[in-house]
């Protein structure tokens, strides 16, 4: 197992990460978008 390869796995592994937190995100930001779209109506 050679260090080049223990590094290549970690920041593909650091990337998905990444990916999934951006997605979680941009959904929560939706969402809340969303709900405030909603409140903001019955008033």
């Amino acid at each position: 197992m050679s260090i080049g390869k223990v590094k290549r796995q970690i920041d593909g592994f650091l990337d998905n990460l990444y990916k999934i937190i951006v997605q979680t995100n941009n959904a929560t930001e939706r969402a809340y978008g969303f709900t405030k779209a909603a409140s903001s109506d019955h008033y």
